[in-house]
């Protein structure tokens, strides 16, 4: 009997630890497309806002791993394809600035003040062209959503 019952124990113990590192996607319905791009627009404005102020206490580039990562987090699943990518580009212009704002590690205050700064500053050239990408890809984010 014993010999049933500890694979049986181990088994389950195994299974018990594994599950909890089951993807919450897995378990999430698939939404239709329109209501999966309307959660990751609030999913994502709230992260918006959230890094809007969050370079008020801490650096600039910290923001923004911290905004990606929300980013990444987000479950795209049952968005349209061209969306999901779309976001997937917007994250990355959104990362490529922080080689530029690694130079300015105390610089605190609202993140579009900061920008307006380092549009002006000694890293300018390099930063406007970056900021221009996250904007440009966000246009592609608005233009998925119309798709």
């Amino acid at each position: 009997m014993q010999h049933v019952i500890f694979p049986f124990l181990a088994a389950l113990f195994l299974y018990s630890c594994i599950k909890p590192a089951i993807s919450a996607e897995k378990a999430m319905p698939v939404q239709k497309p329109n209501d999966c791009m309307a959660r990751v627009i609030v999913l994502d404005d709230s992260l918006g806002k959230a890094r809007n102020r969050a370079c008020q206490t801490v650096s600039l580039s910290e923001t923004i791993r911290q905004y990606a990562d929300g980013m990444e987090k987000i479950s795209y699943r049952g968005c349209p394809s061209d969306f999901t990518e779309a976001f997937r580009k917007h994250r990355e212009a959104w990362l490529a600035l922080i080689p530029v704002t690694d130079q300015y590690p105390g610089l605190r205050g609202e993140m579009h003040v900061l920008f307006k700064q380092l549009e002006s500053g000694e890293h300018a050239e390099r930063f406007k062209p970056l900021v221009e990408t996250v904007w440009d890809t966000w246009a592609e984010v608005e233009a998925a959503m119309k798709r």
